[in-house]
Protein backbone atom coordinates (compact mmCIF):
# COMPACT_ATOMS: atom_id res chain seq x y z
CA UNK A 1 0.00 0.00 0.00
CA UNK A 2 3.05 2.09 -0.25
CA UNK A 3 5.27 3.59 -3.08
CA UNK A 4 8.49 4.81 -3.07
CA UNK A 5 9.52 8.44 -3.77
CA UNK A 6 12.94 7.64 -4.92
CA UNK A 7 13.60 5.90 -8.06
CA UNK A 8 16.65 3.58 -8.28
CA UNK A 9 16.18 2.40 -11.24
CA UNK A 10 17.17 5.46 -13.71
CA UNK A 11 20.52 6.43 -14.42
CA UNK A 12 21.76 2.92 -15.89
CA UNK A 13 20.64 0.13 -18.15
CA UNK A 14 18.53 -2.37 -16.86
CA UNK A 15 16.33 -5.07 -17.84
CA UNK A 16 14.24 -8.06 -15.96
CA UNK A 17 14.09 -11.30 -17.22
CA UNK A 18 10.15 -11.73 -18.93
CA UNK A 19 8.49 -14.78 -19.91
CA UNK A 20 5.50 -17.37 -19.33
CA UNK A 21 6.57 -20.44 -18.86
CA UNK A 22 10.16 -21.28 -16.82
CA UNK A 23 11.22 -22.70 -20.22
CA UNK A 24 10.58 -18.93 -21.83
CA UNK A 25 12.44 -17.09 -19.00
CA UNK A 26 15.93 -19.72 -19.05
CA UNK A 27 15.86 -18.93 -23.28
CA UNK A 28 15.32 -14.54 -22.08
CA UNK A 29 17.72 -14.69 -19.57
CA UNK A 30 20.27 -16.77 -21.77
CA UNK A 31 19.97 -14.44 -24.66
CA UNK A 32 20.26 -11.14 -22.11
CA UNK A 33 23.47 -12.47 -20.56
CA UNK A 34 24.99 -13.53 -24.54
CA UNK A 35 23.78 -9.97 -25.72
CA UNK A 36 25.82 -8.38 -22.18
CA UNK A 37 29.11 -10.26 -22.74
CA UNK A 38 30.01 -9.78 -19.49
CA UNK A 39 34.18 -10.10 -18.46
CA UNK A 40 32.65 -10.30 -15.21
CA UNK A 41 29.43 -11.02 -13.39
CA UNK A 42 28.78 -10.15 -9.66
CA UNK A 43 25.65 -12.23 -8.08
CA UNK A 44 23.78 -10.70 -5.54
CA UNK A 45 23.30 -13.98 -3.36
CA UNK A 46 22.51 -17.35 -4.25
CA UNK A 47 18.83 -18.10 -3.30
CA UNK A 48 16.65 -16.69 -6.05
CA UNK A 49 15.99 -18.37 -9.02
CA UNK A 50 18.05 -14.97 -11.10
CA UNK A 51 21.00 -15.94 -8.91
CA UNK A 52 20.78 -19.51 -9.18
CA UNK A 53 20.77 -18.79 -13.54
CA UNK A 54 23.21 -16.79 -13.01
CA UNK A 55 25.66 -19.64 -11.12
CA UNK A 56 25.06 -22.11 -13.67
CA UNK A 57 25.57 -19.42 -16.73
CA UNK A 58 28.79 -18.52 -15.17
CA UNK A 59 29.68 -22.00 -14.36
CA UNK A 60 29.12 -23.46 -18.30
CA UNK A 61 30.55 -20.13 -19.72
CA UNK A 62 33.21 -20.00 -17.79
CA UNK A 63 32.99 -16.31 -16.66
CA UNK A 64 34.54 -15.39 -13.43
CA UNK A 65 31.78 -14.75 -10.98
CA UNK A 66 31.85 -12.52 -7.84
CA UNK A 67 29.50 -12.95 -5.01
CA UNK A 68 27.47 -9.96 -3.24
CA UNK A 69 25.19 -10.08 0.18
CA UNK A 70 25.04 -9.69 3.51
CA UNK A 71 24.75 -13.47 5.00
CA UNK A 72 26.83 -13.67 8.13
CA UNK A 73 28.24 -16.48 10.29
CA UNK A 74 25.67 -15.84 12.79
CA UNK A 75 22.82 -17.28 10.89
CA UNK A 76 25.13 -19.23 8.77
CA UNK A 77 23.02 -22.46 9.57
CA UNK A 78 19.43 -21.62 9.05
CA UNK A 79 16.43 -23.99 9.91
CA UNK A 80 16.04 -27.35 9.87
CA UNK A 81 18.04 -29.10 11.76
CA UNK A 82 21.55 -30.57 11.63
CA UNK A 83 21.24 -32.21 8.01
CA UNK A 84 19.95 -29.41 6.56
CA UNK A 85 23.05 -27.17 8.00
CA UNK A 86 25.43 -29.95 6.84
CA UNK A 87 24.04 -30.12 3.21
CA UNK A 88 23.94 -26.35 3.14
CA UNK A 89 27.69 -26.28 4.21
CA UNK A 90 28.67 -28.41 1.45
CA UNK A 91 26.48 -26.60 -1.12
CA UNK A 92 27.88 -23.22 -0.23
CA UNK A 93 31.79 -24.77 -0.21
CA UNK A 94 31.02 -25.75 -3.63
CA UNK A 95 29.35 -22.97 -5.00
CA UNK A 96 32.42 -20.37 -3.59
CA UNK A 97 35.07 -22.72 -4.90
CA UNK A 98 33.61 -21.85 -8.20
CA UNK A 99 33.36 -18.37 -7.77
CA UNK A 100 36.40 -16.08 -8.42
CA UNK A 101 35.48 -14.36 -5.41
CA UNK A 102 33.22 -12.39 -3.02
CA UNK A 103 32.55 -8.84 -2.09
CA UNK A 104 31.99 -8.73 1.82
CA UNK A 105 29.77 -6.13 3.08
CA UNK A 106 31.28 -6.41 6.93
CA UNK A 107 32.75 -7.95 9.51
CA UNK A 108 30.73 -11.03 10.25
CA UNK A 109 29.98 -11.25 6.46
CA UNK A 110 33.72 -11.75 5.30
CA UNK A 111 34.11 -14.58 7.94
CA UNK A 112 31.19 -16.52 6.69
CA UNK A 113 32.50 -16.43 3.53
CA UNK A 114 35.85 -17.65 4.77
CA UNK A 115 33.74 -19.89 7.23
CA UNK A 116 32.44 -21.78 4.31
CA UNK A 117 36.00 -22.46 2.30
CA UNK A 118 36.88 -19.32 0.39
CA UNK A 119 40.33 -18.48 0.54
CA UNK A 120 40.88 -14.47 2.48
CA UNK A 121 42.86 -13.47 -0.70
CA UNK A 122 39.74 -13.74 -2.57
CA UNK A 123 37.02 -11.79 -0.38
CA UNK A 124 37.47 -8.09 -0.71
CA UNK A 125 36.14 -5.26 1.39
CA UNK A 126 33.25 -3.57 0.38
CA UNK A 127 30.09 -1.77 1.83
CA UNK A 128 26.25 -1.94 1.41
CA UNK A 129 25.97 1.46 0.13
CA UNK A 130 23.41 4.23 1.32
CA UNK A 131 23.21 7.83 0.22
CA UNK A 132 25.62 9.33 2.20
CA UNK A 133 24.98 12.81 0.48
CA UNK A 134 21.66 13.44 1.69
CA UNK A 135 22.03 12.15 5.45
CA UNK A 136 25.28 14.09 5.84
CA UNK A 137 23.16 17.17 4.20
CA UNK A 138 20.61 16.30 6.80
CA UNK A 139 23.68 16.29 9.69
CA UNK A 140 24.07 19.48 9.12
CA UNK A 141 20.66 20.80 9.87
CA UNK A 142 20.76 19.10 13.64
CA UNK A 143 19.42 20.86 16.32
CA UNK A 144 21.67 19.95 19.72
CA UNK A 145 19.52 17.87 22.18
CA UNK A 146 18.11 19.91 25.22
CA UNK A 147 18.63 18.27 28.30
CA UNK A 148 17.32 20.54 30.37
CA UNK A 149 13.88 20.50 28.61
CA UNK A 150 13.77 16.41 28.52
CA UNK A 151 15.11 16.70 25.02
CA UNK A 152 17.38 13.73 24.00
CA UNK A 153 15.42 12.00 21.23
CA UNK A 154 15.77 8.35 21.30
CA UNK A 155 14.81 7.23 17.81
CA UNK A 156 13.42 3.76 15.94
CA UNK A 157 13.27 3.37 11.90
CA UNK A 158 11.94 0.30 10.43
CA UNK A 159 9.30 -1.99 9.70
CA UNK A 160 7.39 -2.78 12.94
CA UNK A 161 7.41 -6.90 12.72
CA UNK A 162 8.06 -8.40 15.65
CA UNK A 163 12.04 -9.88 14.23
CA UNK A 164 12.76 -5.82 14.81
CA UNK A 165 12.96 -6.04 18.60
CA UNK A 166 10.88 -2.87 19.34
CA UNK A 167 9.20 -4.60 22.13
CA UNK A 168 12.90 -4.81 24.27
CA UNK A 169 13.39 -1.60 23.02
CA UNK A 170 9.91 -0.28 24.63
CA UNK A 171 11.06 -2.30 28.17
CA UNK A 172 14.34 -0.58 28.01
CA UNK A 173 12.66 2.41 28.29
CA UNK A 174 10.12 1.75 30.98
CA UNK A 175 13.43 1.24 32.65
CA UNK A 176 13.91 4.72 32.77
CA UNK A 177 10.64 5.82 32.76
CA UNK A 178 11.74 8.30 36.01
CA UNK A 179 14.30 10.24 34.16
CA UNK A 180 12.63 13.24 32.54
CA UNK A 181 15.28 13.97 30.17
CA UNK A 182 14.71 12.21 27.20
CA UNK A 183 11.48 11.10 24.72
CA UNK A 184 11.49 8.38 21.77
CA UNK A 185 9.88 8.58 18.53
CA UNK A 186 8.81 4.95 16.61
CA UNK A 187 9.16 5.89 12.58
CA UNK A 188 7.78 3.19 10.57
CA UNK A 189 4.97 1.15 10.75
CA UNK A 190 3.45 -2.41 10.08
CA UNK A 191 1.14 -5.21 11.46
CA UNK A 192 2.87 -4.60 14.92
CA UNK A 193 1.92 -1.26 15.25
CA UNK A 194 -1.56 -1.72 17.50
CA UNK A 195 -0.07 -4.36 19.98
CA UNK A 196 3.27 -1.71 20.59
CA UNK A 197 1.34 1.31 21.21
CA UNK A 198 -1.15 -1.16 23.47
CA UNK A 199 2.61 -2.37 24.93
CA UNK A 200 3.69 1.04 25.85
CA UNK A 201 0.76 2.00 27.86
CA UNK A 202 1.15 -1.16 30.04
CA UNK A 203 4.19 0.08 30.69
CA UNK A 204 3.23 3.15 31.71
CA UNK A 205 5.64 5.43 28.89
CA UNK A 206 2.56 6.28 26.30
CA UNK A 207 3.27 10.01 27.15
CA UNK A 208 7.16 9.35 26.48
CA UNK A 209 6.56 7.89 23.55
CA UNK A 210 5.42 8.98 19.70
CA UNK A 211 4.53 6.54 16.74
CA UNK A 212 4.55 8.47 14.08
CA UNK A 213 4.05 6.20 11.56
CA UNK A 214 5.75 5.66 7.88
CA UNK A 215 7.90 7.63 6.61
CA UNK A 216 8.82 7.14 2.56
CA UNK A 217 12.63 7.70 1.74
CA UNK A 218 12.89 11.08 0.95
CA UNK A 219 12.02 12.36 4.49
CA UNK A 220 14.19 9.87 6.02
CA UNK A 221 17.43 12.15 6.23
CA UNK A 222 15.82 14.61 8.51
CA UNK A 223 13.78 12.32 10.62
CA UNK A 224 16.82 10.33 11.22
CA UNK A 225 18.43 13.92 11.95
CA UNK A 226 15.81 14.79 14.50
CA UNK A 227 16.84 11.51 16.92
CA UNK A 228 20.11 12.24 18.86
CA UNK A 229 20.05 8.06 19.44
CA UNK A 230 18.66 5.64 17.60
CA UNK A 231 18.36 2.20 18.74
CA UNK A 232 18.44 -1.18 16.46
CA UNK A 233 17.43 -3.84 18.38
CA UNK A 234 16.57 -6.57 16.16
CA UNK A 235 16.30 -9.80 17.19
CA UNK A 236 18.28 -11.35 14.23
CA UNK A 237 19.27 -9.24 10.88
CA UNK A 238 22.09 -8.78 8.67
CA UNK A 239 23.29 -5.33 7.15
CA UNK A 240 20.65 -3.08 8.52
CA UNK A 241 21.09 0.17 6.31
CA UNK A 242 19.03 2.67 8.89
CA UNK A 243 22.60 2.09 11.11
CA UNK A 244 24.58 3.77 8.40
CA UNK A 245 22.12 5.91 7.40
CA UNK A 246 21.68 7.08 11.36
CA UNK A 247 25.57 7.42 11.57
CA UNK A 248 25.96 9.45 8.70
CA UNK A 249 22.71 12.23 9.82
CA UNK A 250 25.14 12.36 13.43
CA UNK A 251 22.79 10.36 15.67
CA UNK A 252 24.73 8.06 18.19
CA UNK A 253 23.55 4.38 17.20
CA UNK A 254 23.47 1.62 19.74
CA UNK A 255 22.64 -1.79 18.28
CA UNK A 256 21.91 -5.37 19.25
CA UNK A 257 24.24 -7.77 18.76
CA UNK A 258 22.01 -9.82 16.87
CA UNK A 259 22.77 -7.52 14.24
CA UNK A 260 25.92 -7.62 11.85
CA UNK A 261 27.22 -4.07 11.60
CA UNK A 262 29.51 -4.48 14.25
CA UNK A 263 32.98 -5.53 14.90
CA UNK A 264 36.39 -4.60 14.14
CA UNK A 265 36.96 -2.24 11.65
CA UNK A 266 32.92 -2.70 11.02
CA UNK A 267 30.64 0.43 11.30
CA UNK A 268 30.01 0.50 14.81
CA UNK A 269 32.99 -0.23 17.34
CA UNK A 270 31.39 -0.47 20.28
CA UNK A 271 32.57 2.16 23.04
CA UNK A 272 34.45 4.02 19.11
CA UNK A 273 31.95 5.17 16.86
CA UNK A 274 28.40 3.44 18.48
CA UNK A 275 27.49 1.03 21.15
CA UNK A 276 26.78 -2.59 21.00
CA UNK A 277 24.25 -4.65 23.72
CA UNK A 278 23.56 -7.84 24.32
CA UNK A 279 19.69 -8.74 22.82
CA UNK A 280 17.37 -10.26 24.42
CA UNK A 281 18.15 -8.27 27.71
CA UNK A 282 16.79 -4.90 28.43
CA UNK A 283 18.43 -4.22 31.62
CA UNK A 284 21.73 -3.75 29.45
CA UNK A 285 19.92 -1.95 26.84
CA UNK A 286 18.78 0.58 29.51
CA UNK A 287 22.05 1.10 31.30
CA UNK A 288 23.68 2.25 27.88
CA UNK A 289 20.67 4.32 26.87
CA UNK A 290 21.33 5.91 30.70
CA UNK A 291 25.00 6.91 30.11
CA UNK A 292 24.44 8.32 26.88
CA UNK A 293 21.04 10.73 27.71
CA UNK A 294 23.61 11.54 30.62
CA UNK A 295 26.81 11.94 29.11
CA UNK A 296 26.26 14.62 26.36
CA UNK A 297 30.12 14.69 25.93
CA UNK A 298 30.51 10.87 25.49
CA UNK A 299 27.08 11.13 22.32
CA UNK A 300 29.11 14.07 21.36
CA UNK A 301 32.42 12.01 20.72
CA UNK A 302 30.26 8.78 19.21
CA UNK A 303 28.35 11.41 17.05
CA UNK A 304 31.59 12.61 15.57
CA UNK A 305 32.99 9.30 15.58
CA UNK A 306 30.15 7.86 13.67
CA UNK A 307 29.38 10.22 10.98
CA UNK A 308 33.32 10.08 9.89
CA UNK A 309 33.02 6.27 9.81
CA UNK A 310 29.31 6.39 7.95
CA UNK A 311 30.96 8.75 5.00
CA UNK A 312 32.99 5.75 4.21
CA UNK A 313 29.70 3.84 3.45
CA UNK A 314 28.73 5.45 -0.48
CA UNK A 315 28.56 4.62 -4.01
CA UNK A 316 32.06 5.28 -4.55
CA UNK A 317 33.25 3.20 -1.39
CA UNK A 318 31.05 -0.02 -3.43
CA UNK A 319 32.44 1.18 -6.76
CA UNK A 320 36.09 1.00 -5.43
CA UNK A 321 35.46 -2.34 -3.84
CA UNK A 322 33.51 -3.53 -7.11
CA UNK A 323 36.84 -2.47 -9.02
CA UNK A 324 39.52 -4.34 -6.81
CA UNK A 325 37.57 -7.29 -7.28
CA UNK A 326 37.78 -7.08 -10.91
CA UNK A 327 41.07 -6.61 -11.28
Amino acid sequence: HISWDVDLRSGYPWCKVEGGTFVQRVENFRRTMRESTPDVVICFGWGTAVARLTIAWCALTRTPLVFFGDTTWQFASGTGGRYRSVVRSLVLRGLFRLAAGALSTGTFNREFYILHGMHPSRVIDSVCPIDVDSYSTARAMRKPANTGRGGVEIGFAGKLIPRKGVAELLHALARLKDDRRWHARIIGDGPERDRLEKLSGELGIVGRVRFIGFRNTSEMPNELASCDIVVVPSLRDMRVLVVAEAMATGAVVVASSNTAVWGRGDLIEDGVTGRVYRSGDPAHLASVLKELVEDADRRAMFQAAGAERALGQGPDAFVAGLERAVA
